[in-house]
């Protein structure tokens, strides 16, 4: 009676196990002692496991960016899928290879190509700058040259005067005469100077904006190149092969806890979606990485899975 009892109970706790695990699939990640040690918790259990010094993180910073990871599941479903266990099966790792240095290449280039941007908008301002002295040089020129034409019509106009009447100059009027000879003379010098300055640095500015269009081009030309060779790519970020979560490459702590949180859904059991801003789409690209929210894609995949 006792052994009936024993096998009956042992073939209970078989199919409650076997039931617990098909409707929870995160528990077939979970080692047989947790599962026995904690029958009754449907969460997956995940320790941290190793870490690449290259990536300067710790144990204890992983683990909280992997909190935060999870609680983008557990958030907004009220429902609690993982918990940290030191003594888990499956283990979270940062696995330093040629995709980091890949991923570290690519930050460096994107800061450069955001200090030429800042150099450029400094030249660009101060070519405007530069455009805006020169126009004043010119108007200016331009006044001159006007008051340079009255004043001569004004002098030639005097002399016609004097050459007109039936007496002798005066020692006044010949003194008047060439004062503004002198004037005239004065004036044009000033104006062929100012003509010189403004050809001169009117020259420099066309140089300078032909050096700067060239470097424009250039810089166009690399970020083309660059996008070519760096185009968001499927998730091989990382990986989870059911008892590691393995991450690769990351540019920010924003990007590995998205990352962190994309294989913590294929640990739950969800595969990809098409919904390019969803959690489970492959491609890392239009995801809100600071404060993402899950899409009634993800959504919809947990409560069909």
């Amino acid at each position: 009676m006792m052994r009936s009892i024993i096998l009956i109970f042992f073939f209970l706790c078989i199919a409650y196990f076997a039931v617990q695990r098909f409707i929870h699939p995160q528990l077939n990640h979970n080692s047989t002692l947790d599962r026995l040690q904690h029958p009754i918790d449907q969460r997956l259990r995940y320790r941290i496991g190793f870490i690449d010094p290259r990536f300067q993180l710790d144990t204890e910073a992983l683990r909280q960016i992997t909190q935060e990871a999870a609680n983008i599941w557990e958030n907004q479903t009220q429902q609690k899928y993982f918990v940290y266990d030191p003594n888990a099966r499956l283990t979270i790792n940062l696995i330093f290879d040629e995709r980091q240095n890949e991923s570290n290449y690519r930050k460096h280039t994107l800061k450069q190509f955001e200090n030429n941007k800042s150099l450029a908008d400094e030249m660009r301002l101060q070519l405007e700058q530069e455009a805006q002295q020169l126009e004043f040089l010119k108007q200016q020129i331009e006044q001159q040259q006007h008051n340079y034409s009255n004043d001569l019509d004004q002098h030639n106009n005097f002399v016609h005067h004097i050459n007109g009447l039936n007496t002798s100059i005066t020692d006044s009027q010949f003194q008047q005469i060439n004062t503004s000879k002198t004037r005239l003379t004065q004036e044009k010098l000033e104006i062929e100077s100012n003509i010189e300055r403004f050809n001169i640095l009117r020259t420099e500015l066309n140089d300078k904006v032909e050096k700067f269009n060239q470097s424009q081009h250039q810089q166009r030309k690399a970020i083309d190149e660059f996008n070519q060779v760096f185009q968001a790519k499927m998730f091989h970020k990382g990986e989870f092969n059911g008892r590691e979560i393995n991450i690769y490459e990351f540019q920010s702590v924003d990007e590995l806890r998205i990352t962190l949180a994309h294989e913590l859904g294929h640990a739950l059991g969800l595969q990809h979606t098409n919904d390019p801003n969803a959690l489970m789409y492959p491609i890392l690209e239009k995801q809100n990485f600071s404060n993402f929210k899950l899409t009634a894609a993800d959504l919809e995949l947990l409560k069909s899975r």
